[in-house]
């Protein structure tokens, strides 16, 4: 059930005045031994007592304790994996493991089956199925996630709403390598990375149905995970990051059409980079603020500000961290067009188009109809032809470092099949040879080493597969198995 409020309207500016070059997010050292974590600042504390009251003891006191392990798992990939585990209330696919594996040794982890997610920053799923009910306005066709790394969000945006353009942006551009891993092992095609600056998206006034802003934070929900993240809290630092924040906002609210949604959140406990900052842009914007109703004693908390609704967890009242999320509707009559940059638009497109024999030859390669080729460079990839527009117009504003799925390179008369290939759950495997491994030829696979000649192969390319999910590829020369597993993605563990 949703329901919506209207917020104070005041001019709406933004901010640019306000320049920090830093970020948020506390830089950790190594987590402390057991037992000696850093001791909380008496700030920090003193704020919680008078924020929590009488329940302050029993938070203060969570921080201290075990860490829920929790994952979600691949709508197409994970058939049967985790069937015994405990569910997460407010996420599909999301459940909580008894005990923390060595996830680096699980090949499914590295077929993309699941992603290993804190279970409170999976409320995103509960609020976007919401905001998609019946009745609520237009689908969410095209949808933003502005600070997107590592990538847990962003792939469970690409499941929730799997007919959906997902935009993957990363400021950080160091940060942009594990992003695109996590999608291309998401491999669900429906998603394009960037790497700009926020602000970049104001050339592209009204283009998103739905923006997620997880932004960086003074990382008081980290606290127990990262307890290193407790030396790096001040007040002072918590400030900063309130004000950048509403930086944020500002900067992509051009980009989000009349009527469409912000989904606001952070892993902090702070009301002043919380609730408050929504009332904030409440006011600048004259956004609404959105009601959304919780699932039943899953002790999610309501928190509210000057009529802005946001809803937080707490250690000591759900199983995970700390994490705050709201969302607000941008209202349906509002002209920002003097608020819009022009921006340098780039002339021309990116990609080129595949020739039709190629694009025959590789339409077996995927089940279902459907399916559009564009190259990049020496790559082929498999774009959904319902997002090549907005794939084109955001090309316009900023360079796109990923799109749907890599999917073969062209070599003379061979198509060389791109890793991110192996690991698409549409992948007709009835096309390939394929090649089932037990775990330890898997793990010998994953860390791109030679494999065991098989018996009754053809020469040429070979799926190699582990309990059904692809993992990557191998080509039979006849008198050896080469394998492809990418260099740069082996895993070194043994």
């Amino acid at each position: 059930m949703l329901s919506m409020t209207d917020g104070n309207t005041s001019p709406f500016h933004i901010p640019y005045s306000i320049v920090l070059l830093f970020i948020c997010i506390p830089i950790t050292p190594p987590l402390s031994p057991p037992n000696l974590s850093p001791q909380l600042n008496p700030d920090f504390t003193a704020r919680i007592s008078a924020q929590l009251g009488d329940e302050s003891a029993a938070f203060l006191q969570s921080l201290e304790s075990e860490l829920p392990v929790s994952i979600r798992r691949h709508p197409q990939k994970a058939a049967g994996l985790f069937s015994n585990c405990e569910p997460v209330p407010w996420a599909e696919g999301g459940c909580y493991l008894q005990e923390r594996p060595v996830f680096t040794l699980d090949p499914a982890f590295h077929g993309g089956a699941y992603y290993v997610q804190e279970a409170s920053s999976m409320l995103l799923d509960h609020v976007v199925r919401s905001l998609c009910s019946p009745g609520n306005g237009e689908p969410l066709r095209t949808v933003l996630d502005a600070c997107a790394a590592p990538g847990g969000k962003t792939t469970l945006l690409a499941s929730a709403l799997p007919g959906s353009f997902i935009v993957a942006n990363e400021v950080i551009r160091s940060r942009v390598p594990v992003l695109t891993e996590n999608v291309t092992k998401w491999g669900t095609g429906n998603i394009a990375v960037t790497s700009a600056e926020v602000d970049k998206f104001a050339a592209l006034p009204g283009f998103f149905d739905l923006i997620v802003a997880d932004v960086p934070c003074s990382g008081e929900g980290l606290f127990r995970k990262q307890p290193g993240a407790r030396d790096e809290w001040s007040p002072e630092n918590a400030g900063h990051c309130s004000l950048r924040q509403r930086r944020i906002l500002m900067d992509v609210w051009p980009s989000l059409r009349p009527g469409g949604f912000l989904i606001y959140s952070t892993c902090t406990y702070n009301p002043a980079e919380n609730e408050q900052n929504l009332r904030w842009l409440m006011d600048e914007t004259g956004a609404e603020t959105v009601q959304i109703g919780m699932p039943g004693n899953a002790g999610i908390v309501p928190v509210e500000a000057g009529g802005a609704i946001g809803y937080a967890c707490y250690p000591h009242k759900v199983r995970g961290e700390g994490f705050f999320i709201a969302a607000v509707r941008k209202k349906d009559a509002v002209d920002e067009s003097a608020y819009a940059k022009q921006g340098t638009f780039r002339q021309g497109l990116p990609h080129e188009p595949v020739a039709s024999e190629t694009t025959a030859r590789l339409n077996d390669w995927f089940t279902g109809d459907g399916h559009h080729f564009i190259r990049y460079g020496k790559m082929i990839h498999r774009i959904d032809p319902g997002h090549l527009p907005r794939l084109n117009m955001l090309h316009g504003a900023m360079a796109i470092r990923y799109a749907g799925i890599e999917t073969a390179e062209a070599i003379r008369d061979e198509l060389k099949p791109a890793h991110a290939a192996a690991l698409c759950p549409f992948l007709n495997t009835e096309h390939f040879q394929v090649m089932d491994l037990d775990r330890d030829d898997a793990l010998t696979c994953l860390r791109s080493e030679p494999l065991p000649t098989p018996g009754g192969k053809g020469k040429g390319w070979v799926l190699a597969r582990y309990n059904g999910l692809g993992i990557g590829w191998l080509k039979y020369a006849g008198n050896r198995m080469n394998n492809y597993y990418p260099r740069n993605w082996r895993i070194r563990m043994r």
